[in-house]
């Protein structure tokens, strides 16, 4: 099954295959039955929280990570599995286009992420995707910075090329819009 996607010249996701996309998304909602364990409920509801950004169901989207942030609040699941949920609920959030709050969750993530070192690890997701952010607001000054911040840190930590390919495009777009 193609849950592969590319990026738009706005930095989103398109699916390659939308409809082995939703299929695929679809199986996911409904494995959710079968899950009891909070832990596995709570990494299954973001994950399709995430595909249904992807494919623009945000309100759905939203729905489901709102679930896994009160299960990982209720079982205190820790920093990384918060960081993670938190980061694709802002996301949401930024594509509603609700930048006070998603702006205002991405500088709690970054800054969570800077001063806890269980979070180190998604320092560059919270950099790419604050860019997003302001990238989605046209601040691409800002932008700009969050996206050479994200790539000097995949750089350094050696990251999958996709993700420092990802940097670079998200660079290279917002440079085209600095330049309009």
């Amino acid at each position: 099954m193609n849950i592969n996607f590319t990026f738009d010249q706005n930095l989103h996701e398109v699916p390659d295959a939308p409809q082995e996309f939703k299929a695929y998304l679809f199986k996911k909602v409904s494995e959710l039955e079968t899950i009891e364990d909070p832990f596995g409920r709570a990494s299954h509801l973001s994950q399709i929280g995430a595909l249904f950004r992807i494919i623009r169901r945000l309100d759905e989207a939203e729905s489901f990570l709102k679930e896994a942030d009160t299960l990982i609040q209720k079982h205190e699941m820790g920093r990384v599995v918060w960081v993670i949920n938190r980061l694709r609920l802002a996301h949401v959030l930024q594509w509603k286009k609700v930048f006070e709050v998603s702006t205002e969750m991405f500088q709690e993530i970054l800054e969570v992420c800077e001063s806890d070192a269980n979070t180190t690890e998604q320092l560059d997701f919270a950099w790419q995707h604050l860019g997003k952010n302001y990238f989605d607001q046209g601040i691409y000054d800002l932008a700009l910075k969050a996206f050479q911040t994200a790539l000097k840190i995949r750089q350094e930590k050696k990251a999958a090329p996709d993700l420092i390919r990802s940097s670079e495009t998200a660079i290279a777009e917002t440079k085209k819009r600095l330049r309009l």
